[in-house]
Order: C-alpha cells, then sequence, then structure tokens
C-alpha cells in the first residue's frame, strides 16, 4: 500500500501496565494506491477502512485518543 504523509496529528503519551510508558506520534495521510495487508499475520487478524462514525467498539486506548483528537481538530 502506498501513502502520503499529510501532517502530523499529534504527540500522545500511552501508560500501560507494568509501569510501561509509549510515546505515539500519529501522523495523518492519504491513500494513494495499493492494497493493505497484514504483515503481522500472529498480531492482527484482520484489517478494514472504516468511516471516523463507524468505528469497532473494539480499538486501542491509543487509537481511540487519535480519533478524539482528529475529530477534535476537524471541528474547528
Amino acid at each position: 500500500m502506498h501513502i502520503e504523509l499529510t501532517y502530523t496529528l499529534g504527540t500522545f503519551d500511552h501508560f500501560l501496565p507494568h509501569r510501561e510508558h509509549w510515546v505515539s506520534v500519529t501522523y495523518c495521510a492519504k491513500h494513494v494506491g495499493g492494497e493493505p495487508q497484514i504483515m503481522e499475520p500472529k498480531k492482527c487478524t484482520g484489517i478494514g477502512w472504516f468511516a471516523l462514525g463507524e468505528l469497532p467498539n473494539r480499538i486501542t486506548e491509543i487509537s481511540r485518543k487519535n480519533v478524539e483528537e482528529l475529530m477534535r481538530q476537524q471541528a474547528r
């Protein structure tokens, strides 16, 4: 799959159990060609495209924060 980065959405702190702290830099991009494919089949069983208002209920906490920020920025 080919994408074009359009801008940096933000930098997010992600605190995990066992005192792990990750910093996630999230980029917005547009699809310019090709098909997505699962590159880590032992970690991921499916892939899909969803409208922001139709996301699955089970997404990671950091993904939830990313979506909230994207919607906040789009509302400006």
